[in-house]
């Protein structure tokens, strides 16, 4: 498995020496939709990134619990991440069902 990871990342062009942040979503991340745009944005702007942690918990007498994520996110350079964090936090202000 990791010489199959070993050459994903260098077919990506994913390098350890990319700048790169830590992205944090709490949230109903699923049922709003909210984690498709993220990772739309992010595939968008030629971004590569890792789930780190991704906790879903199930419904509680019928509520939806919130879930948590958190991405590595990295590119070429750091203007891309710079786009990457404003474009996300547009989303998050817009989409109200995510919490």
């Amino acid at each position: 498995i990791s010489e199959f990871l070993k050459k994903r990342e260098h077919a990506g062009g994913v390098d350890a020496h990319d700048p790169h942040i830590l992205i944090s979503l709490q949230g109903h991340l699923f049922d709003s939709g909210l984690i498709n745009q993220v990772l739309d944005v992010m595939e968008h702007l030629d971004c590569h990134f890792e789930f780190k942690k991704c906790i879903v918990k199930r419904k509680v007498e019928g509520v939806p619990e919130k879930s948590d994520v958190l991405l590595r996110v990295s590119a070429k350079d750091k203007d891309v991440l710079d786009k990457v964090n404003s474009k996300l936090q547009a989303l998050v202000d817009l989409i109200v069902a995510a919490e």
